[in-house]
């Protein structure tokens, strides 16, 4: 079984919702950017990964929600690799950690810096 299909079987399996944290982060992008953002629930998968929130505008833009920066799986060349797989499909990515969420002002800044990148 291919990454693909075997990401799709898990998120089929799980039912991805988004937690309490990516609730808020999603009332914020909404309120802040309407329309322009949606929870990824699996319905993207690249390589094998799946991004959090992908930007509905064709921008190609993905927010990943890491939430606590000490997990393990999070370091920094982790979420390099992470990224150029998204880069070599044409996406950027911004990823946030729930400190990230307690600065709105900065929050959107961080976001509009993501949308005003090129591919």
């Amino acid at each position: 079984m291919n990454k693909v299909a075997r990401a799709r079987a898990i998120l089929k399996k799980a039912r991805m919702k988004p937690n309490k944290t990516e609730l808020s982060l999603l009332e914020f992008l909404n309120e802040a950017f309407p329309k322009q953002f949606i929870y990824n629930g699996g319905q993207i998968i690249i390589e094998g990964l799946v991004p959090d929130f992908f930007c509905i505008d064709g921008s190609k833009a993905l927010i990943e929600f890491i939430g606590n920066p000490n997990y393990p799986k999070h370091d920094p060349e982790y979420l390099e690799e992470r990224e150029k797989l998204y880069i070599k499909y044409g996406f950027k990515v911004l990823y946030l950690y729930t400190k990230d969420l307690l600065d709105e002002d900065a929050l959107a800044d961080k976001v509009l810096i993501l949308l005003s990148k090129r591919s």
